[in-house]
Parts: C-alpha cells; structure tokens; sequence
C-alpha cells in the first residue's frame, strides 16, 4: 500500500488496522478524533494539553509545534493504532535515560504517565523521543520541575517544506512558530541548544525523502554577502549532523555565537569533544579495517598543522622539553648522554638548541654514538664480577642457624626453585620460616656470642635469606597434619560464608558476624583453649575426666565426676553458635543457589567441621598425653632415667643413612646416636637398639637402676612387641623399664628432631672443611671430629644380623592404647594417662616371649653433662608491667629452667629465644637454654585473649578491690545452662571407618593422575578434589553426588599409591647397580633447566589436550566423537575456550 507521511515521521512499515484488515485507507491527521480520556487514564497520564487524538499522534511522533502546520499530513490505519489509543509500552520502570536521570536504584519504578510537556522537555534535554506515555518515576519528574524556569515566548519565521502525498508536489509555506523556549540566558550553550533545537525539528519535519536541496536558515533577515556565508555554514552543519546521525552519534553541531577566545573552558572542551567524535568518524568511514594507522599517518604527514598554519606539534614539544629537563636533571655524563640518546636521531642539533641553548656538537655525536652501541636510552652495562668475601665456615654457620627447628619447619609437600647467578635453577623442599629477617638477625648474633663465632653484618644476613627463601608464616604452631588441617578448615569456611552472601538472609552483616566468630574460634583453640583444661571442670569442653572416659569400659574412665557439667564457656558457645547459624544458612540456600555449588558448599562444611573437632580433640589429648612427661621429671631421681626415643630420617646431602636414638635427663643429659647402615625400621631394630643403650647407660653410671620411656606413635614404637619386649630389659641391662608413654600423634617430636639438626650442623661443618661423608663410617667419624658434640656418643652398628621378630604377642586394641605401666603382676594400660584405673593383663596370657638380639659395638667415650642452676638477675618492673601477669610469670622461671645469670650476662639484653609452643611466654637469652627448655624443660602457657590495656583495667579493678599483695587471674568467662550437649568421652580418638572406593571414583582419579603423567601438569589433591566436584559425563549430567565426594587427604592418599606402584614398576624394568658418570649428570642438570624452562612456557600458551570439566576435546576430535556432545555442554565450552561460533555451521564443525 501506499506509505503514509505519518511514516516519515516516526518509520515502520504501513498496513491495515489490527481490528479490521480490510481497512488500509490512509487518512488526515487532522480527522483523527477518537476519545482519548480512556487511554489517559490507562497509562495514568494526568494532562489537560492533550485533548484530541489529533494531538495525541502529533505528540508521539516529537511534533509538538502549532498543529496547523500538519493538517495536510496523511496517517495509515497501522500507524494510528500502533501510536494512538492502542499505544502500549510494556515497561514497568522509569525510561528517562540514566544519562541524564538521577536514579537511586538500577530500574526504578515509574508510577506516572509522561505528559505532553515533559516528552517536549526531555526531548530538547537528552535529544532523545520519550513518547507521551511512557512511565516515568518521581524522581525525576522533580527534576524537571526544579530545572523549568520561568518561561517567555519567542517567535521565529521559518520555511518548512511539507510534501503531500495526494498532490505530488512540494509546498513551502512560511509558518511562524510561537514556541516557549526551556532556558533563554545570555550563555552562549543555551542559545546554540535553542537553534540546534529548531533545526533538528526542521530536519525531522523534512518529509522530502532524499532531497538535500533545501535546508533552514537560521534567519529571515534579506539576503546579504554575510546572510550568504551563513547559510553557507548551516547548509554544511547541517549535512555534518546527517553523517554523524549515521555514524550513531547523538549530538548535534550548531553556531558558534562567540570567539574561540572569548569562551569558557567548559565551551571549549564540549567543541574539542564533538570535534573528536567527528574525526573519529570519518577515519572510520575512510579506513574501516584500520582507523588508527590512517590517523597515525595523518599525524606523520604533519599535513593537517600546516592548513592550519602550525609550525610544529604542540605535543612534540611538550616531549622535546620533558627530555631537555631529564638531560637537566642528569648528575652524570653517562646517565646524560642515555637521556640525550632518546631524542638524538629524531630531532636536528639545530631545533635541539631551542631546548638546549649550550649543548655542543661533540655531546651530540657522542649520544649518537651510544644510541647506536647500547640502543635507544639504554644504560651502559656493567661488568660485575661477584667476589666470595665470606669464608665458607662463616656461611655454613649462619646456614645451619636458620635451618634448625625452632626457625623453619619442612612441609611434607612442595618444591621451590632457587636461580642462581648463572641461571641455572637449584629445587629445594619447601619449608616454613616462623619470624621476621629482623628476628632471625637478632637471635644469629646472639648464637654466635655463645659459640664464639664472628657473625655477618646484617645487611649480609638479610640478602642470604632473601637468596635463600622460604615461605613466611605468621604463627608458631606445629605444622602437624591435625594442626594443617583445621587451620585450612576455617579459612575453607570463611570462603563458605562469603559464597553465602546475598542468599536468603545472609547479609554484609551476617557475613562479617560470622567471619568474624570464626577467626576469633581458630585464635581460642589455637592458644587460649590450653588454659582452660582441667582435671576437674564444670565445663564439659574444658574437664578432661569426662572428655577422656571411655563410656563403654569402665576400667579406662573415672568415677563420675563430683562436680555437675551445667556451665559453658562463652568462647567455645560461641564457636559453636556460628557454626550452627552457616549450617542453617546452608539449609536455607537449598534451592536458591545452583545445586552443584550448593553440594560443594555442604561437602566443604561437613569436612571443615569434622577437622575443627578433629582439633579440639588433639589439643585437649596433647595435654593430658604431656603430663606423664612432667610427673616423671617433677620427681625423677637419681636411678631414674627419661629416655625419649625417635628416628632421624632424614638424609644429608652426601647420602648416608642414620638413625638417632635416646636422650634424657633432668639434672644431666646425653645423646646415644646409633648409625645403622641398610636396615629396616621396624621392632626387632627398635628392640635391639634400646638394649644396646640401656646396656650402655648401666655400664657409665651403675647407679641408674629405672627407666621410663616416651615416644611417638610410630607402628616400630607402638607394637605389642616392643612393649613386651621391656619386661626382659632388667635382665639383660639391669635397668628396668616402669613405664612407657605414647604422645598423641603429631603431637611429641619436638626434642629429637632438635638434636639431630645440631648433629647435622656438626657435620656440615666438618664437609665444609674439604672431608668427604659417603660411609656410615665416615659419618660416625665426622661426629666425633673436633671433640665431638657436647654429650653425644656414637655407635655404629650392624643390622644385618637382625633377625624378623617371631613375637607371638597379641593387645587388643592396642592402637587406641597409649599409657602402659609395666609390673611383676602383668601390664597395666590406659587409654588416656591418669583416667581410670587401667586395665591389667598378666603376662601369662599376653605370652611374652622376645628374642633379643645385641649388638656389640662400642659407644664413643662420654657421659652425662649437668645443667647447673642460675641465678635469675633482678629486674625493676614498672607499674604498667607490674600489674600484669604474663610479665610476672616471665620473671619467675625456675632454677632448672632458666640462664639468666649476673656473672654471665654482662648487661641487660632482651630475651630473644621464645619458645615455639603456641600460647607459652618463656623466653631465654641463649639458644641453648632454649634447647635445654624444650627438651625437659616445663611450658608455662597463659590466656591470650586479652590485650595490655585489657589486662591493666582488669589488674587495677582487682587490686582496688581485694589488696595490693593479690595478683589478678584471667578465668574464662563462664555462664550456667539447663544441659550438657557433649557426651562422656567425646575427645577420645576414634578410628577412622574404612571404605573402599566405588569403581567410579577410581576410574576418575586414574584419569586425572594418568594425564599428569602424560602431559607433565600435575594437579594436587586439592585441585583434582574440587574439579571432582563439578565434573560432568559426556551428556553434561554430574559424575559424582555429594555423598561421593572425597576430601583432599582420600585423594592424597590414593595418588601416594599409584605413584609408589609405578615407581616399582619403573625400578623392575631398570637394572640395579648402574653407575652415571659425569656426562650423565650433566644431562640430568640440563634437564631439569629444560623442564623449569619448559614449565614457564606452559604458563604462557595454549595447553594440549584441550579440556573442560574432565572432558578431554582433543581426544574426541581425534575419534569423530565431539558432536555427540549436547548442545548445551558445547555452548558452555565455546565460552570456556572464548570462541565466536557462527550459529549457521553444522554441529560437527
């Protein structure tokens, strides 16, 4: 049909009506007259201007000039419905444009209709059509009350051209438009707004189609030489805003009513705005592919500064200058002529004087000449040729400081690399430095005082320890699995709660509530836990009676406690009470958050509470565990010895295998160390090595008739075997053995592994020296070398005599068994130390019977060395640190504990050795007092939660009310409740149930550990654990429920396995005894350079084989096999790997 004018207007094609389809004739605007007070109140449109449809379809189409100048207009049935009384929106919220509106929130809502004169204002405001109509919220028709000043008419005469579709030709009529203008000021932007206003309506209302002969004026004055030029410039902006209008660009350029000079900043920078937007424009029509390199061109042809009459760029000259003041500003010839060196083949020595007036021919060319030697601005190399100042002995010395325990600890996991000067890469294991450069240099000066070594300056400490890095941790925990593991739960948790955020209820406040409950949770069982543990206790978390007794055997539990568990502790509720609120958070989340995550997030709760009780637990069991150790030594006597036994697996870089011994003592102590060649650890050595010292302890001193052992948890240690094997100790030794005490695992290894670092110290300076230690001879010889270690004897033994153990001996249960009493009666055991009374056994029915085998070999001359007592050197205290306690049980060390001594300590000095266990605050001037302190020495551990200040207001409140002659306590704050939630013996440790993994999970862990053999990326436990999560089967369903998920240990464990299998493997197929010469090792040193070189390319590009979600793609490209993959699953992938798909190719491709 024929296009009606109103589509000129407004676009869209023509048509019949919606109601009636044979109803196409086009008609006038000025007989549309329907009734439009019904379609007013639909849209809430509260406007008495608009009284007809006529106004209404003038409105909507941004005609809001005098109607008489469309009368001849023609509308079609279409356009009328589509923008008369049927005209619907379908949007609920405000449409005013968020560049000019002031909304609060994203969509706000809008409760109104917009009227006919703010369609008109927004129009002339955002240069934009809001139809009359359209919702619009409070806000902002605020603003545009606030923004309408009051109004004055003007009148202008302008030439409209309407062309009419009945008559075919053109009209011009001369029509005066009376129009209230929105702001008439004296600013030249509102004036140039009004007429780009009226010229962007005549350029709408041209209804001419393509013909561009005619354009408005901007005046009706007569004709003149200037009305010309001006008609000129409009005609040209004119045919200016078209192309930008097609460009996509909004704004309009109208007149310029001043002088470039006369303007505002605000003036200048809106035309440098429109300018660059009409640049960019036409670079983008000319050169769509490369706009830029056509500008960059434009800029280098330096064309456009000469039509415009500039001599140089104004940029070039700022950087000409920047680089004359850099030359300036240069303190030395050489860093001179690199400034110089950046400019110096662009710009000519004539233009360069205008910057720099005194700047001679022969600097010139010497900045040539180190532009073309060195490269542009390039500093001049230096040759440094690195001279080793310290002599290898100092250097070990400090190595062997801070490598020893109470500084690093090893992680059982990890490599790090360190690059040497050369490059090449040196692998070291990973360990934990537990203080500060500044720490470690205090505490080295002081260690080579007492071992009368000249130490390094500290500029040289802190640069080896820079060298030689470790990575940094904040506390002084133990890093036992236990331990490892609980601090990681809460971080876990921590993570989970801020997942949480923002479903349900769970708010900003809620998540910083809950962050906070659980750092503060991990800090209290951290330290301030131990405090609170006692015997007897009205709080069932803190009474380790109840938390130890089993309920199922009365002999391993104590008579019911006295004292009734009705109080809490405010720390251990509260706890409890935040991880109750994310278990209930998780619970309400179900259903709002996408199933996989939330599985995840419950299967990452359910593992982090189990470890937080886990560690509970642990600590609680490692001080009952640790007072056998303090009770034996409170007591000891004379014919008493505490012998504490361990392995030193660890071997030193010269490869040779040792095994350390016993140590004890209270009074005296010494160190037996065995150095065994080719054994295997297990009973029969273990028995056969505590008969050995024992025999030799007898030997040294005959006084010694009693001994007690304590050692860890180890299968050679902890066995019926060994334990037996003690009973016939006194006949074979003449000193028997009365008890024997286990720790609780991860729990006791602190003393061994001291003594056998300043065992290995020891030798590493003998190596230093030039001696070789490649046999277990040599070993036992550099022990000994330059006097030996102060009270260590050696042994060096032959194992190969050693028979297996033919023990027929048999406890049950002995694996949940730690505390044993050995008697003629039988063997008494308990299950926690001094809870119950313990159940006997005689030695009849246990059939004890042990083969024991000696060895013969001789132990190195020495003896017990004897720690005297000092005396402690008065210190005034303050009346700040008077008042606190923590300072006063400092102060207070026993005699057998402490080195403070006035004849040995010249002046006063900070104690710099604090011990390592978490929450004790002894601290000594000397590294061997702490030595002596960890070893036999007794920790005194004080509640940490409260700050100086706290403790001052609590001791000051204290003292005014009961005397100056009281100290104050910190007791935890304790609260009565109706019941107790715990059950009797909840800390006991329980054995872990058993269960075998479905053919799935293997078939998944086999994948992931075959495609880090294969591709040499290997994911870690904790990686491949979380990928398990959210891994997906071929048609894009879950692989795995949340109850078939395994934590990051199951899956530790599992590739421990397969690699110790294929390690066998790899050593059946390879021939023993095969020796590498000096070619070979130098292949592997290469290797491993290729390999660290190889792994940073890896981080760097693309990896094959491509995968996603544990699919490998490459491998179902290869068989044909990716298009069965839904189309779903593909999407997801396209936007993984980041590609642009076109929708029209086939599936296969």
């Amino acid at each position: 049909m024929t296009t009606c004018d109103y589509a000129v207007c407004v676009g869209g094609p023509c048509g019949p009506s919606v109601d009636c389809s044979s109803n196409s004739k086009c008609v006038l605007l000025k007989d549309c007259n329907k009734d439009i007070h019904g379609h007013k109140k639909l849209l809430n449109i509260s406007d008495k201007s608009l009284q007809t449809e006529f106004e209404l379809l003038l409105a909507r189409a941004g005609l809001f000039e005098n109607g008489v100048l469309y009368d001849s207009l023609t509308i079609c049935p279409r356009h009328r419905d589509l923008h008369g009384i049927r005209f619907r929106l379908n949007k609920t919220y405000c449409v005013v444009p968020a560049t000019w509106a002031d909304h609060r929130s994203a969509n706000p809502l809008g409760d109104k209709g917009i009227t006919f004169l703010q369609s008109k204002a927004l129009q002339a405001k955002v240069h934009q059509l809001i139809p009359v109509g359209s919702p619009i919220c409070r806000r902002c028709r605020d603003r545009l009350k606030q923004d309408a000043p009051p109004s004055r008419s003007f009148s202008t005469t302008t030439a409209v051209p309407i062309r009419s579709s009945e008559q075919g030709s053109e009209l011009l009529e001369e029509v005066t438009c009376n129009q209230s203008s929105a702001n008439i000021s004296e600013d030249e932007e509102i004036q140039e707004t009004s007429d780009e206003s009226i010229v962007e309506k005549f350029n709408e209302l041209s209804l001419a189609g393509g013909d561009a002969s005619f354009f408005p004026s901007d005046t009706t004055s007569t004709a003149s030489s200037d009305e010309v030029k001006l008609s000129t410039l409009t005609v040209r902006r004119g045919k200016l805003n078209d192309f930008l209008h097609a460009c996509g660009k909004e704004e309009n350029i109208g007149p310029v009513k001043k002088s470039w000079e006369s303007m505002a900043i605000k003036a200048h920078r809106r035309h440098a705005s429109r300018a660059s937007n009409a640049i960019v424009s036409v670079l983008e029509v000319m050169v769509p592919d490369d706009p830029a390199g056509l500008w960059q061109e434009v800029q280098t042809s330096k064309k456009v500064e000469k039509a415009l009459g500039l001599s140089s760029s104004f940029a070039d000259a700022l950087y000409l200058r920047a680089l004359a003041e850099t030359y300036e500003n240069a303190t030395t010839w050489a860093t001179k002529w690199q400034a110089l060196a950046v400019m110096v083949d662009l710009v000519s020595l004539k233009e360069l004087r205008h910057y720099l007036p005194n700047l001679s021919e022969y600097r010139y060319k010497a900045a040539k000449i180190h532009l073309l030697r060195f490269g542009r601005g390039a500093p001049v190399p230096v040759d440094r040729r690195p001279r080793m100042r310290i002599d290898e002995e100092r250097l070990d010395f400090l190595l062997s400081f801070i490598t020893s325990p109470h500084i690093i600890q090893d992680l059982p996991f990890g490599q790090k690399y360190i690059r040497l000067s050369n490059g090449d890469l040196l692998e070291t294991p990973n360990v934990i430095r537990s203080m500060i450069p500044a720490r470690i240099h205090m505490q080295y000066t002081q260690y080579c005082k007492e071992n009368a070594q000249r130490s390094l300056s500290e500029t040289t400490v802190r640069r080896i320890l820079k060298v030689c890095s470790a990575t940094v941790r904040k506390s002084l925990q133990g890093l036992d699995y236990i331990s490892a593991e609980d601090g990681k739960s809460f971080d876990d948790l921590i993570e989970v709660v801020r997942k949480l955020e923002g479903v349900g209820g769970c708010d900003h406040s809620w998540v910083s509530t809950c962050e906070g409950g659980l750092k503060q949770g991990k800090q209290y069982l951290k330290s301030d836990y131990k405090v609170h543990v006692a015997d007897a206790c009205n709080v069932a978390d803190h009474c380790t009676a109840y938390a130890l007794s089993d309920p199922k055997e009365p002999m391993y539990a104590t008579p019911p406690c006295e004292h009734q568990h009705d109080v809490f502790c405010s720390s251990c509720s509260e706890l409890d009470v935040t991880l109750t609120a994310i278990e209930a958070a998780l619970k309400a989340s179900s259903g709002k958050v996408p199933a996989e995550q939330h599985d995840e997030l419950l299967f990452t709760y359910r593992t982090c509470i189990a470890a937080i009780h886990a560690w509970k637990s642990h600590q609680l069991r490692s001080i009952q565990q640790d007072k056998p150790r303090l009770s034996i030594m409170s007591g000891i006597t004379e014919s008493e010895v505490l012998i504490f036994q361990d392995w030193a697996m660890k071997y030193l870089p010269q490869k040779y295998r040792e095994t350390q011994a016993d140590w004890f003592g209270i009074a005296e102590h010494q160190i037996f160390v065995h150095i065994v060649e080719n054994c295997s650890q297990d009973a029969m050595t273990v028995i056969s090595i505590m008969e050995h010292t024992l025999r030799e302890i007898k030997a040294s001193t005959p006084g010694v008739s009693t001994a007690f052992y304590r050692q860890d948890n180890a299968g050679c240690y902890h066995n019926a075997a060994m334990i037996t094997a003690c009973r016939f100790m006194e006949s074979r030794t003449g000193i028997k053995v009365e008890r024997v005490d286990f720790s609780d695992p991860q729990g006791g290894k602190g003393p061994c592994d001291r003594k056998a670092a300043t065992i290995k110290a020891h030798v590493r300076r003998y190596i230093a020296e030039g001696h070789d230690v490649t046999t277990a001879a040599d070993l036992r010889h550099a022990i000994l070398s330059h006097n030996g270690v102060p009270g260590v004897r050696v042994a060096l033994v032959d194992a190969s005599s050693l028979r297996p153990l033919s023990s027929e001996a048999k406890i049950d249960g002995i694996t949940k068994l730690n505390n044993f009493s050995l008697s003629d009666k039988g063997l008494t055991m308990w299950r926690a130390y001094d809870i119950g009374i313990g159940r006997t056994v005689p030695w009849q029915r246990l059939q004890a019977t042990v083969e024991l085998v000696s060895f013969e070999s001789a132990f190195s001359p020495g003896g017990f060395i004897a720690i005297k007592s000092r005396r402690i050197k008065p210190v005034e205290l303050s009346v700040a640190s008077g008042l606190s306690s923590v300072q006063t049980d400092c102060q207070s060390d026993e005699a057998d504990d402490d080195d403070e001594s006035e004849e040995e300590i010249e002046e006063e000095s900070p104690k710099l050795f604090c011990c390592p266990v978490e929450g004790c605050i002894k601290a000594y001037h000397r590294h061997s007092s702490l030595e002596d302190h960890i070893q036999f020495g007794k920790c005194r551990i004080v509640e940490e939660r409260y700050t100086l200040f706290d403790r001052a207001a609590i001791a000051y409140r204290e003292k005014l009310l009961q005397g100056d002659e009281l100290q104050p306590t910190l007791e935890p704050v304790l609260q009565e409740k109706a019941s107790n939630d715990l059950c009797l013996g909840w800390a006991l440790k329980t054995a872990r149930k058993a269960t075998r993994f479905s053919e799935k999970q293997k078939a998944f862990l086999d994948e992931v550990f075959q495609k880090g053999i294969d591709t040499g990326h290997k994911l870690d436990p904790a990686t491949a654990a979380l990928e398990m999560r959210y891994a997906k089967d071929l048609t894009g369903k879950r692989r795995f429920q949340v109850d078939e998920f395994l934590s990051d240990s199951q899956v530790q464990s599992y590739f421990s396995r397969m690699a110790s299998k294929r390690r066998k493997a790899l050593d059946s197929t390879q021939s023993e005894g095969d020796s590498r010469d000096e070619d070979a090792k130098a292949a592997d040193e290469q290797a491993s350079y290729a390999s660290a070189r190889a792994l940073i390319l890896e981080e760097c590009q693309l990896q094959h084989p491509i995968e996603y979600e544990s699919i490998n793609l490459c491998q179902l490209y290869e068989k044909g096999k990716l298009s069965t993959l839904n189309l779903v699953l593909l999407r997801q992938v396209s936007d993984f790997l980041d590609l642009d798909i076109d929708p029209k190719l086939p599936l296969g491709d």
